[in-house]
């Protein structure tokens, strides 16, 4: 359901400075080669990857009112 959700916009950002402290990597992964070394969260897994805590995310707001006055998008 979320991909159906997220299909609908226009681009998604992520909105790093809403997030606490938790959600962010150690800073010592910034040193670090490979992914670990440009993540932007701190990724977790379970049966499906998720954080360790809820993220904030930017869409266009015009899109967001497009949906929600077509009745696409039933929250």
């Amino acid at each position: 359901m979320i991909i159906r959700l997220l299909q609908n916009f226009t681009s998604v950002d992520l909105h790093p400075s809403s997030a606490p402290p938790e959600a962010h990597p150690p800073a010592a992964w910034a040193e670090a080669s490979g992914r670990k070394g440009v993540e932007k969260l701190f990724p977790k897994m379970h049966l499906t990857m998720y954080t360790n805590v809820s993220l904030s995310i930017k869409t266009p707001t015009i899109v967001a009112n497009t949906l929600l006055l077509s009745g696409r998008f039933v929250g």
